[in-house]
């Protein structure tokens, strides 16, 4: 039988040459907390769309890692809605609207770019305009504690009815929010 106290004792006098934290693990927790905003469901936010005059109320909701379906509704200027589109007679006062907005996130959910698809109603001057906003990107990143913020741009088509049939003009939503996960 070999004498195994040689070789036990060298390993020992190895392993004391190295100090005793370079074995230890360091507690990571630390460095990967986020105010539980990972775990986060539901964001609510609140807009701007500087190019249509629109001041929007939104929801958020998760439903998968990579998809979330988004709601909104909020007041449109027409006095802004009329400088853009000849339909829209009257330079004062306020419309609204309703959308929804599928949204798939490129790297999971609410961080970083997504892209979407965006049907909304507008009832305007007395009038209802839908919209089709066929591509809708964006970027929403959280920046301080559960407090996110979202921009995005798109481009659709805006129909709506005319006195003899339908009219159509291009659409351009662009919106700056501001939002609380919980």
């Amino acid at each position: 039988m070999i004498n195994m106290r040689p070789q036990l004792l060298l390993i020992i006098l190895f392993l004391s040459a190295f100090p005793l934290s370079v074995f230890a693990q360091e507690d990571l927790s630390r460095y990967l907390d986020d105010g539980g905003i990972a775990t986060s469901y539901r964001l609510f936010k609140v807009g701007y769309d500087p190019v249509n005059g629109e001041i929007p109320l939104i929801f958020e909701h998760r439903i998968s890692r990579h998809i979330s379906v988004e709601w909104g509704t909020g007041l449109v200027s027409l006095k802004r809605q009329s400088k853009l589109y000849e339909d829209i007679e009257k330079s004062s006062g306020t419309g609204y609207n309703i959308w929804a907005n599928l949204r798939v996130y490129l790297k999971g959910y609410y961080e970083r770019f997504y892209m979407g698809f965006q049907p909304r109603i507008n009832f305007l001057d007395g009038k209802t305009y839908t919209d089709i906003v066929f591509f809708n990107g964006g970027y929403q990143r959280p920046v301080y504690g559960r407090l996110v913020i979202d921009i995005n741009a798109g481009m659709g088509v805006r129909s709506y009815k005319e006195e003899n049939g339908r009219g159509s003009a291009f659409f351009i939503p662009v919106q700056f929010k501001i939002g609380y996960a919980f």
